[in-house]
């Protein structure tokens, strides 16, 4: 199937699945009289570069952070949704190079910590404003060496834009990976636009939307037909695919079954300031966190649900894969002799759907 005509088919039912990208999620931005206030803080020290961790579900590793702007209003912590709003364009450009010197600086501290802190790369968003200045591209080589960091730990997510022309978008592009930077696509799923820009540029790293998992719990069969669907089109780009959304083990589970190999959400770690994520490694146990690699137990229905629709929709499958599946989600609990015994996994899993919608839905 030609690209375009996988781009038409899934849009459908990504509209139906994200279309509750949720009023409330949009912060309230404060007063527009605290414009100056906010830009004499944001710029004077009050600028924090909070980190939340991309972990791999295969190993429980931190594969790299995404570095999210946070404003320190005197002890107060601001989110981005509530002060970017106040800010020109010249601003944007300059919290992105602060941001990025802060970010690379930490890098640069914690390699001294050994092996793991090294391969922890960094993701950090930039603003479309910033493309349009004098030697932007540049100055990020010249951080990057000044620091000296490998380009190919930074992950650049160019935000979408309609006032920079696609091909200005794609020069920029074009001119970071020459310096070995990776370029990363957010919120793929989120919309038609986030599909056409897969289609016109050379992403490395693709970022499924949160908004794509928000009714796994009473549709998921299809969130996971469409994610899957998603991984394979991404896999065929090259890309790299990290999901994003993932609030619960639950999910976790379900996804690494489906076959995302990197997650981020507030099931893994939230965003933390760059102090307290340092402890956050030092302390954590990555198989409490149940990623035990392809094989690991099943803890959850949603989990079960996602093995069991994973091993029906694989392909060719052996007894004996079939019989791992059953066993499995047999050793969850809760499953009748009959639907173990059954010859099909199909009664098993419409049972398995059910138990996760608490409808009469079916696998």
């Amino acid at each position: 199937m030609s690209f375009s005509l996988r781009i038409r088919d899934l849009l459908s039912a990504i509209s139906i699945l994200c279309g509750a990208r949720m009023a409330s999620e949009k912060a309230l931005p404060l007063a527009s009289g605290d414009a100056v206030t906010v830009r004499e803080r944001l710029f004077s020290g009050g600028l924090e570069m909070y980190l939340q961790p991309v972990v791999d579900l295969r190993t429980g590793d931190v594969s790299k952070i995404e570095a999210l702007a946070r404003l320190d209003m005197n002890g107060r912590i601001i989110l981005p949704g509530n002060f970017l709003p106040l800010l020109t364009d010249e601003d944007l450009a300059l919290l992105f190079r602060r941001g990025l010197e802060q970010c690379l600086l930490w890098l640069k501290t914690n390699d001294a910590r050994g092996a793991v802190w090294k391969k922890i790369g960094l993701s950090i968003n930039m603003p479309p404003s910033y493309l349009i200045g004098e030697g932007s591209v540049s100055l990020i080589g010249e951080a990057l060496a000044r620091y000296d960091i490998e380009p190919s730990r930074l992950t650049i997510e160019i935000l979408e834009t309609h006032r920079i022309s696609t091909a200005r978008q794609g020069e920029a592009i074009r001119a970071l990976k020459a310096i070995g930077v990776l370029i990363g696509l957010d919120d793929l799923g989120s919309g038609h636009s986030s599909l056409l820009r897969l289609a016109n540029h050379p992403f490395d790293i693709i970022k499924l939307d949160r908004g794509l998992l928000t009714n796994m719990q009473t549709r998921p069969v299809q969130v996971f037909s469409v994610v899957r669907s998603l991984l394979s089109l991404a896999h065929d780009l090259n890309c790299q695919v990290v999901v994003e959304g993932l609030e619960n083990a639950g999910m976790i589970e379900a996804m690494r079954f489906i076959g995302c190999e990197y997650g981020q959400g507030f099931g893994l770690a939230t965003p933390m300031a760059q102090s307290v994520f340092e402890e956050w490694m030092a302390r954590r146990q990555p198989v409490q966190l149940g990623m035990a690699g392809k094989d690991a137990e099943i803890t959850t229905a949603l989990g079960a649900c996602a093995y069991l629709w994973a091993t029906m929709h694989g392909g060719t499958r052996t007894p004996e894969q079939e019989q791992r599946a059953v066993s499995m989600c047999h050793a969850f609990g809760g499953i009748s002799a009959a639907l173990v015994a059954a010859d099909s996994l199909k009664p098993l899993g419409d049972w398995l759907v059910g138990r996760v919608t608490g409808s009469d839905a079916r696998m």
